[in-house]
């Protein structure tokens, strides 16, 4: 009824979003003039090669080189979020703005009585700062410690409509964890470096599950296995790579598949609720296809005119495209032995 300033009050669901402005100037509605403009976000850390959402410590939100709000973390049972204190430039408090108050998202200003806002940072500590360091912060000390807010790459990111949730990645097949086995074993059995597979099966990479299996988990291989026992069916496999945090929904339409065969496909994914996202990276298989492997390729070593006199394990290997580990197991070839040789041999390489 009055055009002065007046409070700003955002709200979220149930909660409230704290902003830096005491006081605002209104219009009335039909004149679609703002004056004051808020971008909302929600804030994370960078955990190893995930981002995740810390469960202790502080954020601190500086504009123009001075403190906005200090956010303290809360890892409630059911939520998670973060409370506003009283800190402002002047100094610390430990007391919080409202004990009911929990925010997931706070409200970048991009725009504030008509005009562009100062350079804006943000700053995640593991524990509250003490006066003495917050007396130390700079402009400098910013720039070095502290991530600076590009708002314009920030909303072009909120505005764009369509994203890659996940691309094709690649071809390969599937090996059943049987008792005993290690990630080690597999990767050093088939001619691969541990990170070979750690890549295709990131799961493995983090938290509870890291480099730890079970027997019954398949885990994709790049190349065949392969088999000593040559009839034996193979698991053929296709997998993609999810290409930045997307729901379950956003990886299986992208794929062309239904959800209900990406979860049967990925087991690992069914821990997730619809509102949770697959974490870019993460590899999902798409399609499993039975492959019956014949018979055995026999290959007979050539001589040749270089010093060795014959083929070696790594041509022959390349030549069918299967480890030379994988070669020398089922061919019983200790290559550890100074004399081992090749010569006068028939291989088998399927």
């Amino acid at each position: 009824m009055e055009n002065e300033p007046r409070p700003l009050h955002v709200m979220s669901g149930d909660a409230s979003l704290n902003t830096s402005l005491e006081t605002v100037t209104l219009e009335a509605i039909d004149t679609h003039i703002a004056h004051d403009g808020f971008v909302p976000v929600q804030l994370g850390i960078e955990i190893s090669e995930r981002l995740g959402l810390p469960t202790s410590g502080y954020y601190y939100h500086f504009m123009d080189e001075a403190l906005l709000h200090e956010y303290k973390i809360v890892d409630g049972d059911t939520t998670w979020g973060f409370q506003v204190t009283e800190s402002t430039s002047s100094g610390l408090s430990d007391v919080l703005l409202s004990e009911n108050v929990v925010s997931s998202c706070i409200l970048l200003p991009w725009r504030v009585a008509d005009a562009p806002v100062g350079p804006q940072h943000l700053f995640h500590s593991e524990f509250k700062l003490t006066q003495k360091e917050f007396d130390a912060i700079d402009g400098a000390w910013l720039a070095k410690n502290a991530t600076l807010l590009d708002l314009d790459a920030i909303i072009a990111v909120g505005e764009q409509q369509f994203f890659e949730a996940a691309s094709h990645c690649g071809e390969g097949h599937i090996h059943t964890v049987i008792k005993h086995d290690t990630l080690s074993e597999i990767a050093y059995d088939r001619g691969y470096r541990l990170d070979d597979v750690l890549d295709l099966n990131p799961d493995y990479k983090v938290g509870e599950r890291r480099h730890t299996i079970y027997p019954g988990e398949r885990i994709i291989l790049a190349t065949p296995e392969l088999a000593d026992d040559p009839s034996r069916s193979l698991e053929k496999a296709e997998y993609y790579k999810v290409a930045q945090a997307s729901t379950l929904n956003e990886v299986a339409s992208q794929a062309g598949i239904p959800l209900a065969t990406l979860l049967e496909l990925n087991p690992f994914l069914n821990s997730l609720t619809p509102e949770e996202k697959v974490m870019a990276g993460d590899v999902v298989i798409v399609k499993t296809t039975e492959e019956t492997v014949t018979g055995p390729r026999e290959h007979t070593v050539k001589e040749t005119q270089d010093p060795l006199g014959h083929e070696s394990l790594g041509t022959i290997a390349s030549t069918y495209n299967v480890p030379a580990a994988q070669i020398a197991k089922i061919n019983g070839l200790n290559t550890s032995d100074p004399f081992f040789s090749l010569y006068e041999k028939r291989l088998r390489c399927y």
